[in-house]
């Protein structure tokens, strides 16, 4: 494992370098952005135009165009014009070479791969990253920018675009082709999160030294920050929706905080036009933002303005940029937007339902932790107190973005609530505020009493909120981290053996089931098609291609049980020939050219983990 892992820390500092070489390319030479207060700043604006001019050139190679990154360079354009910088440094690259700042950068790199493997991701996001890992494959392998991965080679219908969040996933895909061998899910999950957490660090560095000389110390407060389950603090009971963006536990929220970075760069650069551009990538990042950002940046246009941040005409051009943004990225999805829909329909008493549902969980969470939140909103008090008296106009204009972005993101989740995942809409108001409330704890904690004082608390909550921390168990007991990750999903370890023997011959099959092996788990993770039982496969090999042959019946229960869930899978479910029962599973092995056929043991969950299971290899 130690060799593994050392190899995934070489493929992270690869990608440092490379997304760093290219963005000062572009940075000198297009938008002339730069940081004049340390080179730590100028890396990070480097790196992230290096990381979008990646993916950009990237996905518009390999899907000719069909990628929502196409609208990137007119954001890019648009920074270039707005950017107060009339100097850029190009020899400055030297500095990052320095024998110093070499050390400083690799620990942190270090640090950021021993976050991702001694804190392991929940089980249930570790199954949504499984879904993302099959999506990354196919980027680069079918030039499909998606939600159906390897069924765009199945069929024609399921082409086209879909919105999601793609930087990552673009990311993992490239890391994948130049590693060639290593499996897209430990690409993604201990490459690409490591690399987000990374910056992280970095920017949490680069912030402070605006204010003081950065010491140890301060390290070792970053990481208490980053350890402590902050969800947990807030969502003491179970009555509401959780709002998770601790960088441990949704590490999808991650590129959030990346593109955050330089926008924080700029407001303490005195650029409030610029860092308000900068938020313009959110959208295009992932699409779960734009009903926060879109509308808040118009109404930061004109609140700007108002409050004398910049002028009437950069307010303009601030607005309307926002609105030919969203027009653009409406007529890019109806030009080449798939046919196939995964969106669940509704009725009107859903709607009540789910009004009803979050105001109850409302006032529960305001009767139960009311103690708590008066304790929280004394500290924040204290907080914001404190920094505006620092820096009064940078922080007044900070906390403006974060409570537009609140504003805006839980507005539109509550006029959606009927519509699958829009609770996501307020997280990219939450990871900011989480990246603002950790740089305030970080410039407060100036002397050295405060230190210990902030140190004791991170450490006190850290201990008491140590069972929510996804720990990892048994690292020491797994030859490789495949071996570690299949395990931990139930599989036994002469299973796991097994797999891994044949792993070159796992890559395209199909499984099937029956309604007694999957008598406990729940009927909508049954019917999800796309991420179906046995996708832990992944971790083997990237682009595991995985398709159910199970009857109609088994699929959707006996006992006539109907749901949304049902009624989004119909609609993908409907378009598979083979789901229906129609073909044994042999037989439609043949007809897909499969190297085997799996059949799951008894499932006990809805972790999609099984405790036995059978593959037959059809070559023998």
């Amino acid at each position: 494992m130690v060799s593994e892992l050392i190899l995934l820390t070489i493929l992270e500092c690869v990608l440092i370098a490379l997304v760093a070489a290219i963005g000062h390319i572009v940075n000198a030479r297009v938008i002339r952005s730069f940081s004049h207060h340390s080179w730590l700043g100028n890396f990070i604006l480097d790196s992230v135009v290096g990381t979008l001019t990646l993916v950009t050139v990237v996905a518009i190679c390999v899907t000719k165009c069909a990628t929502i990154f196409v609208l990137a360079p007119f954001i890019i354009v648009l920074l270039a014009r707005v950017n107060n910088a009339n100097y850029y440094d190009r020899e400055g690259w030297k500095t990052y070479i320095r024998p110093a700042n070499v050390l400083v950068l690799l620990s942190l790199c270090i640090a950021s791969m021993a976050f991702s493997v001694l804190f392991d991701l929940p089980a249930s996001i570790d199954n949504d990253v499984l879904f993302y890992a099959n999506i990354s494959h196919a980027l680069m392998d079918g030039g499909q920018e998606n939600l159906f991965h390897y069924y765009n080679n199945f069929d024609d219908k399921f082409h086209g675009t879909a919105p999601y969040h793609y930087l990552e996933l673009w990311m993992a895909s490239v890391v994948q082709w130049l590693s060639s061998g290593i499996s897209n899910m430990l690409v993604l999950k201990y490459v690409i999160y490591s690399f987000f957490k990374f910056y992280l660090f970095v920017g949490f560095a680069s912030i402070i030294s605006f204010y003081r000389e950065l010491k140890f110390v301060d390290y070792l407060i970053i990481v208490g920050i980053l350890l402590v389950p902050i969800e947990e603090l807030l969502n003491t009971t179970s009555v509401g929706y959780p709002m998770f963006f601790s960088p441990l536990l949704r590490p999808n929220l991650l590129p959030y905080l990346f593109i955050f970075l330089p926008s924080l760069l700029a407001f303490h650069q005195n650029s409030p036009v610029v860092a308000l551009m900068w938020l313009l990538f959110l959208p295009v990042i992932s699409i779960a933002t734009a009903l926060a950002v879109i509308p808040s940046i118009v109404l930061l246009a004109f609140i700007g303005y108002y409050l004398g941040w910049f002028e009437k005409h950069k307010a303009i051009v601030l607005g309307s940029s926002s609105l030919v943004l969203a027009g653009l990225m409406a007529l890019f999805y109806k030009i080449t937007g798939t046919s196939v829909s995964l969106m669940i329909p509704f009725t009107a008493q859903d709607v009540l339902q789910k009004f009803v549902s979050i105001y109850k969980a409302i006032i529960g969470i305001s009767i139960v932790n009311g103690g708590l939140f008066i304790g929280l909103l004394a500290a924040a008090c204290y907080l914001m107190y404190t920094l505006v008296r620092v820096n009064r106009s940078v922080y007044q204009q900070l906390f403006f973005v974060g409570g537009t972005l609140f504003l805006c993101g839980f507005g539109a989740f509550q006029c959606l609530t009927f519509v699958e995942n829009t609770y996501q809409f307020p997280y990219v108001a939450y990871s900011f505020l989480f990246l603002l409330v950790s740089v305030l704890v970080l410039i407060v904690a100036r002397e050295a009493i405060t230190k210990i004082v902030v140190l004791t608390f991170l450490i006190a909550c850290t201990v008491v909120y140590r069972e929510q921390l996804p720990v990892s168990g048994q690292l020491e007991n797994a030859a490789s981290l495949v071996e570690y990750n299949l395990s931990r999903r139930g599989i036994e370890q002469e299973d796991v053996k097994f797999l891994e023997k044949n792993k070159t011959r796992i890559v395209n099959g199909v499984f099937d089931y029956s309604l007694a092996q999957i008598r406990h788990v729940t009927p909508a993770s049954r019917q999800f098609l796309t991420m179906p039982f046995s996708n832990y496969l992944g971790y083997l090999n990237g682009g595991v291609q995985l398709y159910p042959v199970v009857p109609e019946e088994i699929v959707y229960d006996t006992v006539g049980w109907r749901g949304h869930s049902y009624d989004k899978a119909i609609n993908f479910n409907s378009q598979l020939e083979f789901y229906s029962g129609e073909y044994n599973p042999a037989d439609f092995a043949m007809k897909l050219n499969a190297s085997f056929v799996i059949r799951a043991g008894q499932i006990d969950g809805a972790d999609y983990s099984c405790e036995r299971f059978s593959i037959k290899f059809l070559d023998e």
